[in-house]
């Protein structure tokens, strides 16, 4: 059983010194929760410190303070010594505000992981909030509580474009409830954000939701949060064939669910095709492809995290699956010569694909 927990309640939860999970899908917001959680403690009073954990990773300075006054130009302007910065840290009330936890090399895991229980030691008094996808590795928090980001509601969504377009956010808000695919797909704040921005410079939505997906599918991929990570080890680029497999096996089992047991042996099986197909130049591990996935595009563990693993939403996984078949029947194409030329044409044409049957749940 669920229970709906206001902003007021997180910070009474940090004031008195108790841990926070909080958990949202990719591009659910929750850097942004951060920042405004860290502006609200900051007109309480107490003393909110943000900590990029991939940077603390790298850094070599071990204790919190050290690495923030490190890190910190007024600090350093100031000549702050890391001892006095302790101090500080030990006789307010401090609240500190951790992103990127899914970020970390498991190197960068190991390491944080070390560093945040040696300051838990240090600063008893301290409450620590951290930000996460559903991750293969929990934080190593006391007793956390586990708050989970739902999606956005369509009054929240439409008073969001109306504050961001003023009347013309009305109008997209009323396009976006028509279009079932746009209307589910920016539920989660990024991807409205960015459907705003495509609006504001007057770019058309795709006709097809089949453009639709591949639109917002390519916004992760480019973003500069995820990009970088797409393109190196372990997935080098290859993050589309992955998902397209794993999709093609959960719709054939009539399942949004796949076991990580059964996704290990299907990344394993697409990279040793990959592998054979010159596309990569070694084998990868499966865990820790799935790790990447999971890390940086719309693949997501469950929130039961009991080893299932699910798209972002089901409209990913139907149109990964409609790449798999468009792909299939475009080499059948290549292969025959009894397919007329219309029809590889058809083909073709990116609006074309092949078009899933799309549902969509009331509110």
């Amino acid at each position: 059983m669920t229970e709906r927990i206001e902003q007021q309640q997180i910070l009474k939860l940090l004031e008195h010194h108790r841990h926070i999970l909080l958990e949202a899908p990719p591009g659910g917001g929750k850097t942004t929760t951060l920042v405004h959680v860290a502006r609200m403690l900051a007109d309480q009073d107490a003393l909110p410190t943000l900590i990029n954990l991939p940077e603390w990773a790298c850094s070599a300075q071990a204790g919190l303070a050290d690495f923030l006054v490190a890190h910190s130009g007024p600090f350093q302007a100031r000549a702050l010594q890391a001892s006095q910065l302790l101090q500080v840290l030990q006789q307010r009330p401090t609240v500190v505000l951790l992103n990127g936890w899914n970020e970390l090399s498991p190197a960068g895991l190991d390491l944080i992981e070390q560093r945040l229980e040696a300051e838990e030691r240090k600063l008893p008094e301290i409450g620590f909030l951290l930000a996460t996808r559903g991750h293969r590795f929990r934080p190593p928090l006391a007793n956390p509580s586990r708050i989970t980001i739902h999606k956005l509601g369509r009054a929240q969504r439409r008073s969001y474009l109306i504050d961001a377009l003023g009347i013309a956010g009305n109008a997209l808000a009323d396009e976006i409830d028509r279009n079932p695919a746009l209307n589910e797909l920016t539920r989660t704040p990024f991807i409205l954000h960015e459907v705003m921005k495509l609006k504001r410079t007057g770019h058309a939505f795709p006709a097809t939701k089949f453009g639709i997906l591949k639109q917002v599918t390519g916004l992760f991929e480019k973003s500069s949060e995820h990009g970088n990570w797409l393109v190196r080890a372990p997935l080098h680029g290859m993050a589309s064939s992955y998902l397209s497999a794993l999709a093609e096996e959960m719709t054939k089992t009539g399942t949004t669910l796949i076991t990580e047991i059964s996704a290990r042996v299907i990344c394993s099986r697409e990279c040793e095709r990959l592998v054979q197909a010159r596309q990569m130049e070694q084998s990868a591990e499966p865990s820790e492809i799935l790790g990447a996935l999971t890390d940086h595009h719309v693949l997501e563990r469950t929130v039961q995290a009991n080893g299932n693993l699910q798209f972002e939403h089901q409209q990913f996984q139907e149109f990964y699956a409609a790449r798999t078949l468009g792909n299939a029947l475009a080499q059948a194409v290549d292969t025959t010569e009894l397919v007329p030329a219309f029809l590889r044409h058809l083909l073709a044409l990116p609006s074309c694909g092949p078009q899933p049957r799309w549902s969509h749940p009331a509110d």
